[in-house]
C-alpha cells in the first residue's frame, strides 16, 4: 500500500510501505510445517519449506542412496506443467522452485533419476504461494503472441519516484510475479540495473544505492556472494554526487566489475560534474579506468542544468579487442576508447566524427540510454530524444569507419505509430536471441520484432504514482515446460 507524507528533506515523494526481513511469512508458512516434517511416499521423501527471501517459491530437499538428478515438477493443483532442477547427480538434493505467481494453490513433486536410469518420484505435495507485498510489484500483460515471442523470462527494476526502494523483480512469460526482491536498506535512485549471472543462478544489482550502502549479487534464496564498494555521499540528495556509482553495473567475462563514478571539480571557477569508467576486481581493487576530465574538452555551453557535463550513462566493454564504446547523456556522444592509451578512437553524434545518413531527416540521437554493440560496427541505441522533438525512438546504426559514414538500418517505431512515447530520462533496448528487440520505455515493456510487430507488451500497474522500470532483460526460463 502506498501511503503519502510530508516532504522529506529537499524532496516530496511517496512514502513506501514494505515488508521487512524478520516479520511473519504469509499462510504459506503454516501450510507447510506439517509437509516440512512428514515423509512423503513413492520413492523420495522430500522435505520442503518456504523460501525465505520470496514467498512465491519454495525449497525442496531430499537424500538418495545413490547418486542422481534433481528436478521438481509443478504446476496449479492436479496439472504439473513444468519442471526446475538439474542434472547434476548428486546424493543429498536442493532445488529452490520458481516459477508460480501469486495467491494460488500448486502441487509439486521431486523427481530423481540415477545413472542407471531408475526414476524416482515422490508423492504430490500441497504449496500455497503468499500475496504480493505491495501492489507496484505487478502489471497487466496486454500483448502475447507466443509463436513470435523470445522465450524466456523478464528481470527488472522498479522504481516509483526518483528515489525509491531498490526492487529486482522476474516476470514468466505471461506476465506474472515470479520471484521478487525488496532490498532492505535505505532508497536508492531509480538508475538501478538489475543483471542475470547464469553461471551462479544469482542477479546483479546496483550500482545507484544509497550512500553507505553497497550494490550486490544476490540468490534466488537470499544469500549475498558478493558486494561492491560502498556508495559515498550523503542522505536525501537528488543529484549524483561526488565519488557515486550511478547508472553502469555490468558483470564482465572475466569476473571485473564494470561501473561509472561521478566525479566532481573545479573547473575555471565553475563546479562540474564529469565521470570516471572504472573495472573493478571481484574485491574492488580498481583495476582499469578512463576520466572524461583527462580525455574530453570542457566546455561550460555544454553543461546540463548548471552542473551535469558528461553524465555517462551506458558502457559497452569488448576485452577481446581491448576497446570501450562510452555514451554521454548530457554530450549526445558516443566515444569509441582504446583501453591501454585512452585516446578516444572516433566520436558517433552530431558533431562527431562521422557523416549523418544522407537518407534520414533525423539522423542523430539526443540523449540517449542504453547504447549496445551488437556486431561489427553496429550499435543499438534507446534514443530519448530532445525536448524539441518530444519522441522517443530505438536505432540500430550501421558505421562504416573505413569511409566514416553512419547509416540507421533500423527504427522503431516510425513517425506516428500508435505507440508513439517521450521518456526524458530513462530507458533501455536489447537485442534478443530471435532478432526481436526487448524494449524498456518507462511504465511499459514492449518486444517487438524485426519486422517492426509488437509481439509482447507489459504494462506495470496504475496507481497513484507511475511505476517504472529504468532497464530490463530477458532471462532464460528457470522453469521449463514438462
Amino acid at each position: 500500500m502506498l501511503r503519502y507524507g510530508p516532504a522529506q528533506g529537499p524532496k516530496e515523494r511517496p512514502v513506501i510501505a514494505r515488508r521487512r526481513p524478520g516479520k511473519p511469512m504469509t499462510r504459506a508458512l503454516a501450510l507447510l510445517c506439517p509437509l516440512a516434517l512428514a515423509a512423503c511416499k513413492g520413492g523420495l521423501e522430500p522435505q520442503i519449506e518456504v523460501n525465505p527471501a520470496c514467498d512465491l517459491s519454495a525449497i525442496v530437499r531430499w537424500s538418495t542412496a545413490e547418486p542422481a538428478s534433481s528436478w521438481v515438477e509443478l504446476g496449479p493443483v492436479g496439472e504439473p506443467a513444468l519442471r526446475v532442477g538439474s542434472d547434476s547427480l548428486s546424493t543429498e538434493h536442493e532445488v529452490v522452485v520458481v516459477g508460480m505467481w501469486p495467491d494460488d494453490a500448486f502441487e509439486l513433486l521431486a523427481v530423481s533419476t540415477t545413472q542407471d536410469g531408475d526414476e524416482l518420484r515422490s508423492e504430490p505435495m500441497g504449496f500455497e504461494t503468499g500475496s504480493l507485498p505491495e501492489p507496484w510489484l505487478t502489471g497487466e500483460l496486454s500483448v502475447n503472441q507466443t509463436d513470435a515471442v523470445q522465450p524466456g523470462w523478464t528481470i527488472a527494476n522498479i522504481f516509483i519516484a526518483a528515489v525509491s526502494p531498490v526492487v529486482a523483480v522476474m516476470l514468466d512469460e505471461q506476465g506474472r510475479t515470479t520471484w521478487y526482491h525488496i532490498h532492505d536498506g535505505e532508497d536508492g535512485a531509480a538508475d538501478i540495473q538489475v543483471s542475470w549471472i547464469d553461471q551462479t543462478r544469482e542477479l546483479l544489482v546496483g550500482p545507484h544505492v544509497a550512500p553507505e550502502e553497497r550494490s550486490f549479487q544476490i540468490s534466488l534464496t537470499g544469500e549475498i556472494s558478493w558486494q561492491g564498494p560502498e556508495q559515498t555521499g550523503s542522505p536525501g540528495h537528488l543529484n549524483i554526487q561526488d565519488g557515486q556509482l550511478h547508472h553502469v553495473l555490468t558483470r564482465l567475462s572475466n569476473g571485473d566489475t564494470l561501473s561509472v563514478r561521478s566525479s566532481i571539480r573545479d573547473v575555471d571557477g565553475d563546479e562540474v560534474q564529469g565521470d570516471v569508467v572504472v573495472q573493478l576486481s571481484w574485491d574492488n581493487q580498481e583495476v582499469w579506468s578512463w576520466d572524461t576530465f583527462e580525455h574530453i574538452e570542457y566546455s561550460p555551453e555544454s553543461v546540463y542544468m548548471g552542473l551535469w557535463w558528461t553524465h555517462v550513462n551506458s558502457v559497452d566493454v569488448d576485452l577481446d579487442q581491448d576497446v570501450a564504446y562510452v555514451n554521454s547523456w548530457v554530450q549526445g556522444q558516443l566515444w569509441k576508447v582504446d583501453r591501454s592509451s585512452g585516446e578516444i578512437l572516433w566520436t558517433l553524434g552530431e558533431q562527431g566524427d562521422f557523416a549523418a545518413d544522407p537518407h534520414h531527416d533525423d539522423p542523430w540521437f539526443a540523449y540517449a540510454h542504453s547504447f549496445d554493440a551488437i556486431g561489427p560496427g553496429r550499435f543499438l541505441v534507446y534514443d530519448n530524444g530532445s525536448m524539441q522533438r518530444a519522441r522517443t525512438r530505438v536505432l540500430e546504426y550501421q558505421l562504416d569507419e573505413d569511409a566514416m559514414q553512419a547509416e540507421i538500418v533500423w527504427e522503431w517505431p516510425p513517425e506516428g505509430h500508435s505507440l508513439d512515447w517521450f521518456t526524458v530520462a530513462t530507458g533501455d533496448v536489447d537485442l534478443l536471441d530471435n532478432g526481436n528487440r526487448l524494449i524498456t520505455a518507462e511504465t511499459t515493456l514492449l518486444e517487438v520484432s524485426e519486422a517492426g510487430d509488437l509481439v509482447w507488451r507489459f504494462d506495470w500497474a496504475e496507481l497513484d504514482h507511475q511505476v517504472r522500470s529504468y532497464q530490463s532483460a530477458r532471462i532464460p526460463a528457470l522453469a521449463q515446460p514438462l
